[in-house]
Parts: structure tokens; C-alpha cells; sequence
């Protein structure tokens, strides 16, 4: 996901490269310890079964349950915020429209590069999303903050609309 952020970026002139080996650094040093210890503990055939078997396989053809349709990620996007179910379209539609902030751009990258990349996947579990959640909430919270008079009517349909689900 950090990837797609960061060739967005270059794609629109900004320049990452100065820190692109302290990210490489940072992203090895959380990484390569769990290796090094599963390695040592149970040798290459488990880290080629976890990594080819278990990661690529279930992307590449459904494992366990009937195939999933491309949009079944639709609904579980909602679901996942409940009781805020009615702010996630909201909160996507403003962020769409904030986009030129980086941090409002994130998030939307964040939730577009993980949705797209498991409805492409041939196993597809609610769960595979779930880090969508923190980025869909930051949106959400962004855009109450940034409530001007001219856009309370949405937001007030929206409040009305998710008083109406709680009840």
C-alpha cells in the first residue's frame, strides 16, 4: 500500500528518493527478524509452504469456500464501521474531494490499494480488510472536523440516517 503512496507521489512531482533507503531500512528491520527466527526454528520448507503455499496460493485460487464475487468487499467495507456505516461513502466522497491534502490522499490510497488488491484474490475473507478500518476512521473524523455551513446538510442526513440504524 505504501508503495502505491509513495509512486503516486513521484507521479506527481514529489521527489522520495532522499528517504527512500531509510524506509527500505526501517521496513527490513521490522521484517527480516521473523524470518531469521522462523529459519532458524523450522529450516526454508516452512517459510516456502507459509509464503507460496499458504500467501500466494489462496490469492491465486479459492481455498476452503465457494469463490467470492469482485464486489464482495463492498458491503464488508460498510459493516466494518458500525454504527458509522452511513459515514464510510460520506467519508470517501469528502476525502475524494480533499485529496490534494497528503494525509487525506493516504488514507484514500490506503483504502483503495487493499480493497482492489484482495477483490483480485481468489480466496477473499472479511477479515483481509480489516486494515482499511483506521484509514475509513481518519477520513470519517477529518471530515466532521472539517464541516463548513455549506456542507452540514449531508452530514446532518447522515447523523439522522445512522440515529435511525442505531434505533
Amino acid at each position: 500500500m505504501f508503495l502505491v503512496y509513495l509512486a503516486v507521489a513521484e507521479a506527481a512531482g514529489r521527489s522520495w528518493t532522499n528517504d527512500a533507503a531509510d524506509r527500505a531500512v526501517v521496513s527490513l528491520a521490522i521484517v527480516v527478524p521473523w524470518y531469521v527466527f522462523v529459519y532458524r526454528e523450522y529450516g526454508w520448507q516452512y517459510i516456502q509452504s507459509f509464503v507460496l503455499g499458504e500467501n500466494l496460493g489462496r490469492y491465486a485460487e479459492a481455498v476452503g469456500e465457494q469463490a467470492r464475487g469482485a464486489f464482495f468487499y463492498l458491503p464488508v467495507m460498510l459493516a466494518d464501521l458500525f454504527p458509522w456505516t452511513l459515514f464510510v461513502p460520506l467519508g470517501l466522497w469528502w476525502g475524494y474531494r480533499h485529496r490534494s491534502d497528503r494525509v487525506v490522499r493516504l488514507c484514500l490510497i490506503w483504502v483503495a490499494a487493499i480493497v482492489v488488491f484482495f477483490s483480485l484474490s481468489g480466496t477473499k475473507e472479511d477479515l483481509y480488510i480489516l486494515p482499511i478500518v483506521p484509514a475509513e476512521a481518519a477520513l470519517i473524523g477529518a471530515m466532521t472536523a472539517a464541516w463548513r455551513a455549506d456542507e452540514r446538510w449531508p452530514a446532518l442526513w447522515t447523523l439522522l440516517g445512522t440515529g435511525v440504524l442505531l434505533v
